[in-house]
């Protein structure tokens, strides 16, 4: 029961969360800079250029993290069904099939991706000129001003495009993961909490040599967490879910649609945070995974050495004696 690939997938969800947390931040941080500039200046077409990239490359590893625990789930449900075969098993626990699996999700993704970033195109408005106080600004003359106008992929045929692009991203991004981490999540909480120790794990099937207890407790664990993880994605999907809806009813510019979709982006920062924080506090393999990729000493099999040595220093070790040992002082003596 021992699926390594789950460990791989979560420091991948980490890593794609990470980037989701930066985002925000980074945002929130321009427009207070810009808020605090006297003579804020426009952007530049190369700034446009980097935000747009920034942007679609948030939004790429968002759905990349709400795939990668779907998968997780589905790994975690399929072990423990325990109707697959011994090589199925193998393969599924492999840590090179967590990497494998992130890069096949990741490619579809970013190809989806790149319906936002084609969404708007870079138009001229004109020249820049000061407001009120910022005379004294030299290079206004050579600065043109920008913006973002729809692109003329989306503008046309009426926005067919467009609405094809919306709800395929919805449907995949939203709703789908919504469905499938709701079973997932039922069939994980069956496990926790309605199936008998028994089923779980017998003291009979367990290797030699290995404490059935504590192989049942870290795959309790490992259930636990993956359960908790995909409750915290199953509830930002359906808020996520419920923004699509509205702006599918309602309209794309309304300010309660841009405020809950501002609102939801912090969210998922904060719940990458919170997911990352977990898995690194209650799960030492996943430490000792995240230790193997930068090098570090992996505590999980310095215990173990420990462990042994101290076991063989309580064994009592036979040393044959020599004959001169076993021979009496008295007869040694009496030889000389």
């Amino acid at each position: 029961m021992r699926t390594s690939s789950i460990y791989t997938l979560s420091i991948a969800i980490c890593l794609a969360e990470s980037y989701s947390l930066i985002v925000p931040i980074k945002l929130r941080m321009e427009t207070i800079i810009e808020d605090w500039q006297i003579c804020p200046l426009p952007h530049s077409v190369l700034r446009i250029y980097l935000n747009r990239i920034i942007l679609t490359a948030a939004d790429n590893t968002a759905r990349l993290a709400t795939w990668l625990t779907v998968s997780m789930s589905l790994i975690r449900v399929a072990v423990l069904r325990k109707n697959i075969p011994d090589n199925q098993f193998q393969m599924l626990s492999a840590p090179a099939f967590g990497w494998l699996l992130s890069f096949f999700l990741f490619v579809p993704s970013f190809v989806l991706s790149l319906t936002r970033y084609f969404k708007e195109q870079i138009d001229e408005i004109g020249m820049w000129r000061p407001h009120f106080g910022c005379e004294s600004v030299t290079v206004a003359e050579s600065l043109i001003q920008y913006t973002l106008i729809p692109s003329d992929l989306y503008t046309f045929e009426n926005g067919i495009f467009e609405k094809f692009f919306v709800v395929s991203n919805g449907f995949l991004s939203y709703l789908v993961p919504s469905v499938l981490l709701s079973i997932f999540i039922v069939f994980l909480l069956y496990e926790i909490f309605l199936k008998s120790r028994k089923e779980r794990l017998s003291v009979s099937a367990s290797a030699p040599g290995t404490d059935p207890k504590n192989i049942q407790y870290r795959n309790e664990q490992t259930t636990k967490l993956v359960a908790l993880l995909s409750i915290f994605m199953l509830f930002l999907s359906l808020c996520h879910s419920a923004i699509f809806i509205s702006q599918l009813a309602i309209n794309d510019d309304n300010n309660l649609i841009k405020i809950s979709t501002a609102t939801m982006t912090w969210l998922f920062a904060v719940n990458s945070a919170s997911r990352c924080f977990l898995f690194a506090l209650f799960s030492g393999r996943y430490r000792n995974a995240v230790r193997k990729m930068f090098r570090f000493k992996d505590q999980m099999g310095i215990r173990q050495k420990k462990s042994s040595t101290n076991s063989n220093q309580g064994v009592l070790t036979y040393r044959p004696r020599s004959v001169s040992s076993m021979v009496p002082p008295a007869s040694l003596n009496e030889s000389k």
